[in-house]
């Protein structure tokens, strides 16, 4: 398990990573290039900070939307993501969720 990664979408189709999942969705975002350059340019330097951190899910990060940290702290080093959670911390750092939300209480529905 070597933590937070990034694979181009067509690695995760070409190796059949998806055949461990029963459902997937995927979303694009929509929006023109000038935003997708800035959004890009923010979570590019986001992932730097985050890449090869612990990727996994215990019974007490179900606890976790009651902290008051941040998942984007700087300070955390060693923090896990939840897939979910992840996935939300990367749409933040983008600026496409407003600072004020806690990423740790975003989850799969």
């Amino acid at each position: 398990n070597t933590g937070v990664s990034v694979f181009a979408f067509r690695d995760f189709y070409i190796h059949g990573w998806y055949s461990q999942y029963s459902k997937m969705v995927i979303r694009k975002l929509s929006m023109s290039d000038k935003d997708y350059q800035i959004f890009n340019e923010k979570v590019q330097k986001w992932l730097q900070l985050v890449l090869e951190r612990p990727y996994r899910w215990t019974p007490a990060m179900f606890c976790r939307p009651c902290l008051k940290s941040s998942s984007l702290s700087a300070d955390q080093e060693k923090k896990a993501f939840f897939c979910s959670e992840l996935i939300a911390a990367t749409l933040k750092a983008g600026g496409l969720i407003p600072e004020v939300e806690r990423t740790v209480t975003f989850g799969p529905k």
